[in-house]
């Protein structure tokens, strides 16, 4: 059988909701989906040094229960804090509610997590939910529908591969405008001079 290895986003949403035997499975299935794309995402490369489902994190813990609490995965940062993340496979239209959220700052609400992140495959937040989450500033963050659509990946097939063979493309490189603008300086110095030098700030 010919695996498809270019699916859209949706195309994987679609399967998980109309295979999954439960709702249950259905988590199973989004959250190892999202465990392998925070793996491979090279933004969160940059910030994460490990990640695991909540269950294998705690295992490991004296001071926390295996069982489902609301948090789905953990990730370790460079600085050895946590970030607590809640996936949610919900369907385009429902709105996510204030008491959604309260679920998930309750439950991540632990000295040892220092920020938070919220996968949405859903609608937008309600009004009482923007202010359940304002005063947490960027310590929470969300990840909707079009973030996950637009980042270069190869989604899995899953009617014949498992979450875990989620593929990331590379991303196209584009110069920032004052990049763009230095180097066409460049090259149009050297169509008059064979040498020169470009002197930039570092990171620039």
């Amino acid at each position: 059988m010919h695996a498809q290895t270019n699916l859209n986003f949706q195309s994987v949403l679609d399967y998980i909701r109309g295979h999954a035997r439960s709702e249950h499975q259905k988590g199973e299935l989004f959250e190892r989906l999202m465990l392998k794309y925070f793996t491979e995402d090279p933004d969160c490369k940059e910030q994460f040094s490990g990640i695991s489902l909540w269950k294998h994190w705690a295992a490991l813990r004296t001071d926390y229960d295996t069982n489902d609490i609301g948090v789905d995965l953990v990730v370790q940062k460079h600085d050895g804090s946590y970030c607590a993340i809640q996936c949610k496979c919900y369907a385009e239209d429902p709105r996510v509610s204030k008491l959604h959220l309260d679920l998930f700052i309750a439950a991540s609400a632990s000295e040892i997590f220092t920020s938070r992140i919220f996968v949405n495959t859903g609608g937008e937040l309600g009004e009482n939910a923007l202010r359940t989450i304002e005063p947490l500033g960027h310590k929470f963050r969300i990840i909707r529908f079009t973030d996950l659509e637009n980042n270069p990946f190869n989604w899995s097939d899953l009617s014949v591969q498992e979450p875990e063979q989620l593929i990331c493309q590379q991303r196209l490189f584009s110069l920032k405008d004052h990049q763009q603008e230095a180097f066409d300086d460049v090259m149009n110095g050297f169509k008059a001079n064979a040498h020169g030098k470009l002197i930039m700030a570092c990171g620039k």
